[in-house]
């Protein structure tokens, strides 16, 4: 496929010389995003052979677990794609782009219809609940109390759920904004939501003054409060609660991360943390919707840039996002 000499074993660096120089940074950018998050990916790739002649390929790969279980290697293949075939498959290619354009537009319409129904009848049985534990209260048995509650609080899950949802998706579809956005400004204001809403708690919190970014508000205040929101419930077993909002200097990119120290997770399910309805803890230990990270993640992709996290289990966590190659970056002024 490179048309190289076979003269022995090929360093990574010499592979990749062959990789064009300007598919190199995203590609080494999946590579070490699969290895942090134990996620598989793919990818198309230019190369040039070691006779000078222009090829496309499709790169795919897994990570390969440690003897501790984390990923550290990568195992896939690379295989060239035929471009007469594209060319040939081109003839039909605007007819599947509107079946495909088509059939996203009914899926957005009926994943935002779903949870509209579904938000309806939750807060009904949410309602009759709380008649029912106002006016029956004291005649109802131990165990029947015991049953409303329940009900109560499957009742409020699930109206947090479909409200996920809502958020969650049309955020693939919807138009991209680009203004500045001051980042400390934003995390001052959840950590203010988040202490009136919860006064009973002392969190020590710091963010760092001065961080801007060049992205869509709307999308980025989501990957915020999220994040955020994230630090402040998993700190609260802990007497002394602590989340630091700062900047990094990590690789050519903004970098920013929320870090608590909370009760934490086994790294070796960090795989798994970003995808849909994951739980690492108990709902019944922690609330929360399971579509949290999800949302952050998606948020964060739209910008082009990614989100990986480091933890052990009780001993806090720390969430990195970048927001990939983007304006002139404005990191903040630690104090």
């Amino acid at each position: 496929m490179h048309d190289a000499p076979d003269t022995g074993v090929y360093t990574l660096w010499q592979v990749l010389g062959f990789v064009d120089p300007e598919d190199l940074p995203g590609l080494l950018q999946r590579a070490t995003e699969s290895v942090r998050t134990g996620e598989p990916w793919k990818t198309d790739l230019r190369i040039t052979t070691a006779g000078g002649i222009q090829k496309r390929v499709h790169v795919t790969a897994q990570p390969l677990p440690d003897a501790n279980g984390r990923p550290r290697l990568l195992d896939g293949t690379i295989a060239l794609i035929d471009e007469d075939a594209l060319a040939h498959a081109g003839a039909g290619s605007e007819t599947r782009i509107v079946q495909l354009e088509s059939a996203l537009r009914d899926w957005e319409v009926f994943a935002r219809a779903i949870p509209h129904e579904l938000k309806a009848p939750m807060m009904t049985i949410k309602g009759f609940a709380a008649v029912l534990h106002k006016r029956e209260h004291d005649v109802l048995s131990e165990r029947g109390r015991h049953y409303l509650e329940a009900i109560a609080r499957t009742a409020e899950h699930a109206k947090n759920l479909t409200e996920a949802i809502l958020i969650l998706a049309p955020m693939s579809m919807q138009a991209m904004r680009r203004e500045s956005v001051d980042l400390s400004s934003m995390a001052q204001k959840i950590i203010d939501r988040l202490r009136v809403s919860d006064e009973t708690r002392y969190v020590e919190v710091r963010i760092e003054p001065g961080m801007h970014t060049v992205g869509d508000p709307d999308l980025l205040h989501l990957l915020a409060a999220n994040l955020i929101n994230n630090a402040w419930k998993f700190t609260s077993q802990r007497p002394l609660a602590r989340i630091d909002i700062r900047s990094l200097a990590m690789g050519p990119h903004q970098t920013f991360c929320v870090c608590d120290n909370g009760v934490g997770f086994d790294m070796a399910h960090a795989g798994r943390l970003f995808s849909p309805l994951v739980r690492l803890h108990g709902a019944s230990e922690f609330a929360g919707s399971g579509l949290g990270l999800a949302i952050a993640r998606k948020a964060i992709q739209r910008h082009g840039g990614r989100i990986w996290a480091e933890a052990g289990e009780g001993k806090g966590a720390t969430f990195f996002f970048s927001m990939g190659s983007g304006p002139e970056i404005s990191l903040g002024n630690a104090s």
